[in-house]
């Protein structure tokens, strides 16, 4: 699995966590963040879904801090 984009990060809150930005992705608040956006918790429960014995997983993403 490969993903190269955009990552970003809410910081406090219910929300808090990584997120990682697909290309429709609605970034005028927190809360647009995160129902637009793939959380690492959901992303990681996709992961633990396979059913294969390994996975690779790339991520090329960057996040500017600002």
């Amino acid at each position: 699995m490969y993903f190269s984009g955009h990552g970003a990060q809410i910081l406090a809150g219910d929300q808090a966590g990584a997120y990682l930005l697909p290309v429709d992705v609605r970034y005028g608040s927190d809360e647009e963040l995160a129902a637009t956006a793939i959380s690492g918790k959901e992303f990681s429960e996709a992961l633990r879904q396979l059913r294969s014995r390994r996975v690779l997983v790339i991520f090329d993403c960057c996040h500017s801090g600002g």
